[in-house]
């Protein structure tokens, strides 16, 4: 099987085979689809179109500062990480296959645990098998933000797009 990384700035996709356009998304307990209307995502010029295919990742796994409000559609929040996520294929990170991913708020995919360090050490972190886009103390709280600090993910048979949209840093910053 084919199997590449791709990762230009703010987005992740892991890729094990082109995946047909007409692809079903998978449902999962663990994250969840809010509405259009709260959490308007940023303007970009991704390679892949943020567009309402996408769902807010649910912040409520192990480990950070507690999981997101539960109430609170874009899951605004800072150092957190979403519960084992599974995934469709199997992907290859330097010789070891995953069949799961953590999806950590501070800009970096985990795989076997989640990762809710907000600084950032040398990488690659030993033992620890991760890829990161956007390392950082990543917070999406900010008040006044009325575009963007949301991230989003999209889980297809054979690729997962994670994008951490227009997020801010801490503390609360835009």
């Amino acid at each position: 099987m084919n199997r590449r990384l791709i990762v230009p700035a703010l987005l992740v996709v892991i890729v094990a085979a082109i995946a047909p356009a007409h692809a079903q998304k998978p449902t999962s307990p663990e994250l969840q689809a809010p509405s259009a209307a709260p959490c308007p995502p940023g303007a970009t010029s991704l390679c892949i179109p943020l567009d309402a295919t996408f769902t807010v990742v649910r912040f409520d796994g192990p480990g950070g500062n507690g999981p997101a409000d539960p109430l609170d559609p874009c899951q605004r929040n800072d150092d957190d990480t979403s519960v084992s996520l599974a995934l469709p294929f199997t992907f290859d990170l330097y010789g070891t296959s995953h069949t799961s991913v953590f999806i950590n708020n501070n800009g970096n995919i985990s795989f076997g645990a989640a990762f809710s360090t907000f600084t950032p050490s040398g990488f690659p972190v030993s033992g620890f098998p991760m890829v990161a886009p956007l390392w950082s103390d990543v917070d999406t709280r900010a008040p006044t933000s009325t575009v963007g600090g949301v991230v989003y993910y999209k889980l297809e048979a054979n690729r997962l797009t994670v994008i951490w949209d227009h997020v801010g840093y801490y503390d609360q910053h835009d």
